[in-house]
């Protein structure tokens, strides 16, 4: 449920019409509130990785995994991955 809500906060994010002022940092600071706002407080802001994608866009990657104990020595690994082009200077 929590990778859907940053999801739509990333998505969000890149479908802004006006720029992030401050480039990667403030690009965070934004995707940090919306996900308070949100309350998705199980994805911590070091999983989100950037790239320079042109000079004033950055891609915006999140990519992690998540363990979930089934039964006994048996777990699940569920990996979650996307990635958006925000506008940001």
């Amino acid at each position: 449920m929590s990778y859907m809500t940053v999801k739509s906060i990333m998505n969000g994010a890149a479908e802004s019409p006006a720029l992030i002022l401050g480039g990667k940092a403030a690009i965070m600071k934004v995707l940090e509130n919306r996900m308070m706002v949100n309350e998705a407080r199980t994805i911590e802001p070091k999983l989100f990785s950037f790239k320079k994608a042109r000079e004033d866009a950055f891609d915006v990657m999140l990519n992690y995994e998540r363990r979930e104990n089934l039964f006994f020595n048996v777990d699940a690994v569920l990996t979650f991955s996307h990635a958006v082009v925000v506008q940001g200077r």
